[in-house]
């Protein structure tokens, strides 16, 4: 594990997507919800997710 170099922001995001496809990418925020955190696009008015598992 020696040639790890770090990338800047914009390489992480050519290289990030699924399966290669090109989305649009929103900023993603970090939410803690009844003690999970949660990944989601930010919003000044995020709810957490009902979880009734």
């Amino acid at each position: 594990m020696k040639n790890l170099k770090k990338l800047d922001k914009s390489q992480l995001k050519s290289i990030s997507g699924a399966g290669g496809i090109k989305l649009p990418e929103p900023e993603f925020c970090m939410y803690y919800c009844n003690g999970t955190v949660v990944c989601a696009t930010c919003s000044d008015d995020f709810k957490c997710p009902d979880n009734t598992m």
